[in-house]
């Protein structure tokens, strides 16, 4: 069972205190989705090809998406409370924390090409949708231009 997070973020626009940070992305093993939530696969279990839990934070969204073999791709929204992400420095380590509550904490630092890396990310979320806890693969960035 493999979840990690990944995160989308925009060179071109670098944000006032800290890195731009689009989304945050959990991809999701499709066994783990038809152990601990079969029904969310609504009897398509057999077909799902992939699966990811997307947290946007701008403007401020969750959603499970699902792939199925035969190229259908669903996308479950998640309910989040009202807000804005909350965005603090720690100029003396170098890291940016950033969370929205109830869907996202994240502790990023700047890598070596200028691009945010992450150091912890968590989220209710998984829990939320029947996923057990634990830690898992460390995380990676996404490309600015994937989706």
């Amino acid at each position: 069972m493999t979840r990690h997070a990944t995160i989308a973020h925009d060179h071109a626009r670098p944000a006032a205190g800290g890195p731009l940070v689009r989304a945050v992305r959990w991809a999701i093993s499709p066994d783990a989705l038809r152990a601990y939530a079969p029904a969310i696969v609504n009897g398509h279990a057999s077909e799902l090809a992939a699966a990811e839990l997307r947290v946007e934070l701008h403007p401020p969204r969750a959603a499970l998406v699902l792939t199925y073999a035969r190229g259908d791709r669903a996308e479950h929204d998640l309910p989040l409370g009202a807000g804005a992400p909350v965005i603090e420095q720690d100029e003396a380590r170098g890291l940016t924390h950033v969370e929205l509550a109830g869907a996202v904490a994240l502790c990023l630092r700047t890598g070596p090409d200028g691009a945010p890396e992450i150091v912890y990310a968590q989220t209710p979320l998984l829990a939320a949708i029947g996923l057990p806890g634990g830690v898992y693969d460390v995380p990676s960035i996404l490309p600015n231009n994937a989706g």
